[in-house]
């Protein structure tokens, strides 16, 4: 089942350049990952620091394939440095999960 992927950042803003320029870069780089579908990423209007990627997968497993890649978790450890606070990472299903007893037949 295919899953959205929704990251929250909120970066220092002597830093909000170079925060915004590894952002591209993990994205462009995920582009290329089996099992990405699409990503957008939002800047708010409320809150100038704040940075929302949501991204589509295939699958949850696809997405924890990116998430363990080397080359992402590099680009995590600089974009950590131009962050505020740890991100936030929310991992949502598309529809309704089916039941159990499905697979059983």
């Amino acid at each position: 089942m295919s899953v959205k992927v929704l990251v929250t950042r909120h970066v220092k803003s002597e830093m909000k350049e170079e925060a915004i320029s590894i952002v591209r870069e993990i994205r462009s780089t995920a582009t290329l990952r089996p099992g990405h579908i699409f990503g957008e990423t939002l800047y708010s209007e409320d809150n100038p620091n704040k940075v929302v990627v949501l991204s589509h997968w295939v699958d949850r497993k696809q997405w924890e394939d990116w998430l363990a890649d080397p080359a992402r978790q590099d680009l995590e450890r600089r974009l950590a440095e131009c962050l505020r606070e740890p991100e936030k990472v929310e991992v949502f299903q598309i529809g309704e999960k089916l039941p159990e007893w499905v697979h059983m037949a």
